[in-house]
């Protein structure tokens, strides 16, 4: 809660990139200290990686997939809640068969973990974009300028928009 307000306001700027790929890789650092942790405090030290981490990773990349195609963010959404859905089906199901299969859950832990990482390495490669904030059009102002502050006040301005409450 208190690190994805931060990082919001950075999200707009060319750093977005570079964002989700430190959130893919925390987060899978944290399922990979969870999966090897011997006592339940280093369990703990991974599920406090992972959990900011994730919301930071998920977050940007929701919000880039809708970026990347403004006319269809209605059939994005759609989308992205439908694969959402399914992780929520697959999961599971994957930690069972792993379960049946004598693996057990660290072993899932670890290989989801090491699969976050592997996205972020892919993420990482990705050409650049728009929608990744990693191309700036010429006819674009730049943000990287902006202090913190100077943001913090914007998004204030922002809300206090009529507009952006109904919404």
């Amino acid at each position: 809660i208190a690190v994805e307000p931060i990082v919001g306001l950075y999200a707009d700027t060319g750093r977005r990139r570079q964002l989700m790929v430190i959130g893919a890789v925390l987060f899978g650092f944290g399922l990979v200290l969870q999966g090897i942790a011997p006592a339940f405090w280093l369990f703990l030290v991974g599920a406090t990686f992972q959990a900011p981490a994730s919301g930071v990773f998920v977050n940007l990349a929701q919000a880039s997939r809708m970026d990347d195609a403004p006319d269809r963010r209605e059939n994005s959404m759609a989308l992205w809640t439908f694969s959402g859905s399914l992780a929520v089906v697959i999961g599971p199901l994957l930690l069972t068969l792993m379960i049946a299969l004598g693996s057990g859950w660290r072993a899932f832990f670890i290989g989801s973990g090491v699969l976050s990482i592997v996205v972020a390495l892919m993420i990482g490669a990705l050409p650049a974009n728009r929608a990744l904030r990693s191309v700036i059009e010429d006819d674009e102002e730049t943000e990287e300028d902006l202090s913190l502050r100077e943001r913090l006040r914007a998004a204030l301005d922002i809300l206090q928009r009529g507009e952006v409450w109904r919404w």
